[in-house]
């Protein structure tokens, strides 16, 4: 019997891979299925500007969790991480899929780069606000209830929500509190790449994005982007930024049927 193609998934900034059991659990009935589970907590890669840690973070997960090249998939945070592995270190991928990465790209990454040296990153909307975020909870129940009253949320699928809840959160003296610690999420976007456009080189494996309709990435940044590195670009119907945990299902057939269109580009 032929081995099943590995999948790699890496998932977005304050959220652990469980939250995406739904969509993952999908995929494993065609795939065999890797995530890493919390990105940033590991002591052996800082993060630092541009992320570099955290890439090989993920290219050293992969290559003491798989055999052979992985399907690399990621989300935001997990999208442009993979991408930028791959572009490193090409031989650990078959092919990438981008879900919504929250790229800078072209003249904006000027405005990212002043922000960061003059020391103003920290007045941006997400990090101030994730700075600020509620971590502690009495139990599952209430923190469940919390976030159904947040808009980011509220969208999301109720069986996502609940295993954003499950493995998100840990036992503590007092309640449960958030796993993904706030002041890691809120350095890591703080330390966003401002260096994706200097990639000038193609991606050395097949790629593809996959966008929400109704996400904030949907633009010509992105789309520059995709026709620098030669990548399939696809939309999510109805989704927002965080479509697949809103989604779980059809985003799993669109990965699916993605991963076949990028298997017909390697064999051309």
């Amino acid at each position: 019997m032929a081995q099943r193609a590995i999948i790699h998934f890496a998932h977005a900034n304050g959220f652990h891979a469980g939250a995406y059991s739904k969509m993952l659990s999908l995929l494993k009935q065609q795939y065999e299925v890797i995530a890493i589970e919390r990105l940033g907590h590991d002591a052996r890669y800082p993060i630092d500007d541009n992320w570099q840690g955290l890439v090989r973070e993920l290219g050293d997960h992969i290559e003491s969790s798989a055999g052979k090249p992985v399907i690399g998939i990621g989300h935001s945070l997990g999208g442009i991480l993979t991408f930028m592995a791959a572009y490193d270190r090409p031989q650990l991928f078959s092919e990438i899929i981008m879900l919504d990465p929250p790229l800078a790209y072209g003249p904006v990454t000027l405005l990212l780069f002043l922000a960061k040296k003059l020391r103003v990153i920290d007045r941006v909307r997400v990090v101030s606000q994730t700075r600020k975020r509620r971590t502690l909870w009495s139990n599952e129940q209430e923190a469940e209830a919390y976030f159904r009253r947040i808009p980011l949320f509220n969208r999301f699928d109720p069986d996502c929500l609940r295993d954003y809840i499950r493995y998100g959160t840990i036992s503590v003296e007092t309640g449960v509190r958030l796993s993904f610690d706030v002041n890691i999420e809120a350095t890591i976007f703080r330390t966003t790449p401002h260096n994706m456009t200097c990639l000038r080189k193609r991606l050395g494996v097949p790629g593809a994005v996959i966008v929400g309709d109704n996400s904030y990435m949907a633009g010509c940044m992105l789309r520059s982007f995709a026709k620098r590195h030669a990548l399939y670009l696809e939309r999510l119907k109805d989704g927002s930024h965080l479509f697949p945990l809103e989604y779980p299902e059809r985003t799993a057939v669109l990965v699916m049927e993605t991963i076949r269109k990028l298997e017909t580009l390697e064999c051309t």
